[in-house]
């Protein structure tokens, strides 16, 4: 239980990057729990907080507090209502269940202005499962469009450089419109439209 304090600062720092800083790993399965005897720390379904189960003890909440006091009464260990790092200090809200075995951490993080809906981020995540699904067929043409564009740009006054981008590009949509009845491209676009 000595450890607790830090271990739970730990995670509440790595929530609080993980809520603030964009990050796009497309359909990457949820970090795993942290167990120790005494306690299991993991990120709720929504990846939003961090629940926190006891095995031994049990929370009490106190004003910008959360304490592991064992059964004797004894506050084993108390930890701070906030993480400080990088000059910022965010606050966290609490919640301790029924039986005072678990706690939930949500940092209190301000709304940042290129936040996405959950729509919009569903979207991009069934986009980018779709064009790694079609990716095999779709290559090929991306491929074959590419050299098309470098042959031609060689040949003409564009260059290189551009023909090479303007054929891989057209050889993504044909590919991605061609391949699997065009699942890639209508992904793309339903991620495009969505608000």
């Amino acid at each position: 239980m000595k450890h607790l304090t830090y271990v739970l600062t730990a995670i509440a720092s790595a929530a609080v990057a993980l809520l603030v800083v964009p990050v796009g790993t497309a359909g990457a399965a949820p970090a795993p729990a942290v167990t120790t005897a005494n306690f299991a720390v993991s990120a709720t379904g929504d990846s939003q907080s961090v629940l926190v189960k006891l095995r031994d003890g049990v929370f009490q909440q106190v004003d910008g507090a959360l304490l592991v006091v064992n059964s004797a009464g004894k506050t084993l260990e108390r930890v701070p209502l906030s993480v400080s790092g990088n000059g910022k200090t965010v606050p966290l809200r609490s919640s301790v269940a029924a039986d005072k075995k678990s706690a939930e951490l949500v940092p209190l993080v301000a709304q940042n202005r290129h936040q996405v809906s959950k729509a919009k981020d569903q979207a991009w995540n069934n986009m980018m499962a779709q064009l790694n699904k079609d990716w095999p067929c779709a290559s090929g043409f991306i491929g074959g469009g590419a050299l098309i564009g470098f042959l031609l740009g060689l040949l003409t006054i564009v260059g290189w450089p551009i023909g090479l981008g303007v054929g891989a590009a057209a050889g993504a949509y044909i590919g991605y419109t061609t391949c699997n009845n065009g699942a890639g491209w209508r992904a793309a676009m339903k991620w495009w439209n969505t608000p």
